[in-house]
């Protein structure tokens, strides 16, 4: 059991573009290669799409992040860091970066299609889940985790909405925007994550390592049992207090193991939170988690996601007033220029698909 990494060394973004190496340098791929099925989301850079590539008609979905809104150098670094971090690290439990490539207005990511939608989407229709149920994503989290930070990755924004499902149940972690490639034992100083989710050291400005990450599995798990995050509030002075403060409470769903796990891993204090991956799976909560066949996705997943056919989409909500049109003209938005060098990805064992 373990992960793959092209290289446990932090690669740097410098120079005019953010240069950052590729394994492959391709040209030839672009949106013409592929046919549009339909709109999977939209964020506030730009869409999600489901998309067909031509010739081998496999289906990905493609995130699309719109050039002008990368307004300042700290977004672009973003964009490139998650394009970086997605080619480096392979995982059974990180969503796959197939291709990468861009034209004049937009950047592209060709990612697996998780047709299962985001576990916010099932904690959201389940309103909260058995510890049983909860005991297997969050072990498959903690496996993920393991992965990332195994290739100096910071992941910071780990919440139910960047958890993915697949067609059989198993969950990937997406998005890695807000990310960081650091050193060993390197810390970090960048004020970033999600507000109900961020850590008491993000949001005191205060430099970061790994452990941000373990705070952010312990909201996961709490909100997954209770069907809401451990330090909701009406207001961000309010949810920013709680979170100084490591203020929440715990209800009957609670059971003694699940209240000990998730003190332990919400503790304000960085020097004692639990942050060892091997005292996380040996702890109580995961009694009866065998990790290794976790790792071959050889446990049953509480929930297996009806499908009905590739292109079914039911667990996903696309955007009030964008239609999805395989007419679109894609050749309006092919044109070369701005390039941000080093983007252009193709993963390895594609090279032999005829594009």
């Amino acid at each position: 059991m373990g992960n793959c990494c092209s290289s446990s060394e932090p690669i740097p973004l410098n120079g005019p573009y953010f240069e950052i190496p590729d394994k492959i340098e391709s040209k030839s791929i672009n949106i013409k290669c592929f046919n549009l099925i339909s709109v999977l989301g939209q964020g506030s850079f730009g869409k999600v799409l489901l998309m067909e590539k031509k010739d081998t008609q496999k289906i990905y979905a493609i995130k699309t992040i719109q050039k002008q809104k990368l307004y300042n150098t700290k977004k672009k670094r973003h964009a490139l860091m998650e394009r970086q971090v997605l080619a480096n690290v392979i995982s059974p439990f990180v969503v796959k970066l197939h291709y990468a490539f861009q034209n004049s207005e937009k950047l592209y990511f060709v990612l697996d299609f998780m047709q299962g939608g985001d576990l916010y989407y099932h904690l959201s229709k389940y309103k909260c889940f058995t510890e049983e149920m909860v005991r297997f994503y969050a072990a498959e989290v903690v496996l993920a985790l393991n992965d990332l930070h195994s290739c100096n990755v910071l992941y910071r924004d780990l919440k139910p909405e960047n958890i993915l499902m697949d067609s059989q149940g198993h969950v990937k972690l997406a998005d890695f925007n807000l990310s960081k490639n650091i050193a060993e034992n390197e810390l970090t100083s960048t004020m970033c994550g999600t507000p109900e989710y961020i850590s008491p050291e993000i949001l005191k400005g205060s430099p970061h390592g790994k452990e941000v990450d373990f705070w952010g599995l312990g909201c996961v798990i709490y909100e997954m049992i209770e069907g809401k995050s451990p330090f909701y509030a009406s207001n961000y002075k309010k949810l920013f207090s709680k979170i100084i403060n490591g203020s929440f409470n715990f209800s009957d769903k609670f059971s003694v193991a699940a209240m000990d796990i998730i003190s332990q891993l919400l503790t304000v204090q960085v020097k004692s939170r639990l942050s060892s991956i091997e005292k996380i799976k040996a702890h109580d909560f995961f009694r009866g988690i065998d990790w290794e066949l976790a790792y071959m996705k050889k446990l049953i997943p509480p929930v297996v996601p009806v499908i009905e056919g590739r292109n079914d989409t039911r667990y996903f909500n696309p955007p009030i007033g964008i239609e999805a049109s395989p007419r679109m003209n894609w050749d309006l938005y092919n044109k070369e220029g701005n390039s941000f060098r080093g983007f252009t990805y193709e993963d390895p064992n594609m090279t032999n698909e005829i594009i």
